[in-house]
């Protein structure tokens, strides 16, 4: 059984309806998705000593790998 997905259309549609019809700033669902990718890393690493390497683009995805690089860091 694979992972589910989504089109990059039902993604831009899911951002649209975040930002434009329940006013969720960009930044915080950035900040939310970094945070939480963080934290899979942590659990995943099972060693709270792990080194960690964040490649972040220039792409949407760029922003949450930042901001998991920094949740990481601190």
């Amino acid at each position: 059984m694979g992972l589910p997905g989504v089109t990059r259309e039902e993604m831009t549609e899911v951002d649209r309806i975040m930002v434009e019809d329940f006013k969720i700033p960009v930044e915080l669902m950035m900040e939310l998705a970094g945070f939480n990718l963080a934290k899979l890393a942590l659990k995943l690493s099972n060693n709270n000593y792990s080194n960690y390497i964040i490649i972040a683009g220039s792409g949407n995805n760029a922003g949450g790998g930042i901001v998991a690089a920094r949740r990481l860091a601190s």
